[in-house]
């Protein structure tokens, strides 16, 4: 139909976690850059009829999610992964609910890319600061920052 119509845009959530990675979440972070990575590729497909994609990436969101991950996670404590595993989900319990944004946010940024007529790919929700953060160095430095925080060595600088 967007074919005929010759535009259109196809909208995808995807997350901060689609462009960055955490501990102990790599199968979502998998399911979020194949998101990002569909959309590319679809997108350059669909161009040359006008069609275009484009990605919603939230930070943290002002849901339940942390409290039923942290039910999924009692199994952990006694595995190899449950010292460094409390400690982690505990500071982001705290960063989390300090700098949720409301769904409320996602929703106008879903309707701006809807309606904004632009070849945009990304749309990040109260994720630009972390997002840059990232970005800002190097693979060693993120995987230095994250061990830090996730073995409590380190203060969390998630910035969500």
């Amino acid at each position: 139909m967007l074919r005929e119509n010759g535009s259109g845009s196809i909208i995808s959530l995807s997350s901060v976690g689609g462009v960055l990675t955490l501990p102990l979440t790599p199968t979502y972070h998998a399911a979020k850059f194949a998101v990002e990575g569909l959309m590319e590729g679809l997108s350059n497909e669909l161009y040359p009829f006008n069609i275009a994609c484009k990605l919603i990436e939230p930070g943290g969101m002002q849901t339940d999610l942390w409290g039923r991950s942290l039910d999924m996670t009692k199994g952990v404590v006694g595995s190899p992964y449950g010292q460094n595993a409390a400690n982690y989900l505990a500071q982001m319990i705290v960063l989390a609910s300090e700098n949720r944004v409301q769904p409320e946010m996602v929703a106008q940024v879903i309707y701006q890319a809807a309606t904004d007529g632009k070849r945009k790919w990304r749309y990040p929700v109260a994720a630009v600061d972390f997002i840059k953060y990232r970005r800002s160095m190097s693979d060693e430095e993120w995987i230095d920052t994250m061990m830090k925080n996730y073995t409590g060595e380190g203060q969390s600088t998630n910035k969500q």
